[in-house]
């Protein structure tokens, strides 16, 4: 019933007809209730022998359709990422959390960011800094681990540069990933001679640097990242799991708070 008042109130609407929503809406209740089948029939029959008149509705209010799909669009997204809260919550996916990979945080903190990132999105910068300052914030609350899901050529090598750093210096690696989100269209331009650059300006001894980088286990490892995250059914970045809960691209500081708090409620 509802659904149809609505079809009508819409068409109405979007054919700029004179009268006002009350009173399509009115007359469109008081026809339903008379005869609800045979009004939808006609509506849909109306339509299935007429689609212009659709089309020219469509093409004369496109601004408006633009806007409901759009907020349909945004409604339907926001709908599946609770579901996917929801889901999650009660089920937490299980990443593989190995300390002796670089980390920032508390090593004994009670909630763990994996981050699931590609040095060449711009969105994984931006998403970057916000669990940084989620850190700088709750220093004793979060630690944060970074793995790899490049789906670029360069992004796979910084990833390599990343990791083997990290054999150095852990702490050189998340200056490294620093410099290279801030950095990002200059290491796209310059590729390997920008990564040494940066390798250099870090005191990375070079001689290890380069044999690290060509080492099986290096690849292995970005590997084993980016089957884990498709494992999780991601298939873009950045993708997060906090405690095992999923939150999907760069969303705002507040989110990854609003998320930490149910976890910490759930417990």
């Amino acid at each position: 019933m509802k659904k149809l008042v609505r079809l009508l109130l819409i068409c109405g609407l979007l054919s700029g007809c004179t009268p006002t929503p009350e009173i399509i809406q009115d007359e469109a209740l008081k026809a339903i209730q008379a005869h609800p089948e045979i009004i939808m029939e006609q509506v849909l029959k109306t339509i299935r022998e007429n689609p212009e008149i659709v089309m020219d509705v469509l093409k004369e209010k496109n601004i408006e359709v633009l806007q409901i799909v759009e907020k349909g669009s945004h409604d339907l997204a926001e709908k599946k990422r609770e579901e996917r809260l929801k889901l999650d919550l009660a089920n937490p996916k299980k990443p593989k959390i190995d300390l002796t990979r670089p980390f920032i945080g508390d090593p004994n903190a009670p909630i763990t960011i994996v981050e699931y990132s590609d040095f060449q999105c711009f969105y994984c910068g931006k998403a970057a800094r916000i669990v940084q300052d989620l850190v700088v914030k709750y220093p004793k609350k979060i630690r944060v681990f970074f793995k790899h899901m490049p789906f670029h050529e360069m992004s796979g090598i910084e990833a390599r540069y990343f990791e083997a750093i990290a054999r150095q210096s852990a702490e050189k690696a998340w200056k490294f990933h620093d410099i290279a989100f801030d950095s990002r269209e200059g290491i796209l331009k310059e590729k390997d001679s920008a990564l040494l650059e940066i390798a250099n300006h870090l005191s990375i001894d070079e001689a290890r640097l380069k044999k690290d980088l060509e080492s099986k286990e290096m690849a292995d490892v970005i590997g084993e990242d980016l089957k884990e995250g498709r494992f999780f059914g991601f298939d873009s970045t950045p993708s997060f799991l906090i405690n095992g809960v999923s939150v999907i691209g760069a969303v705002p500081f507040e989110e990854f708070e609003r998320v930490i708090r149910l976890i910490e409620e759930k417990k």
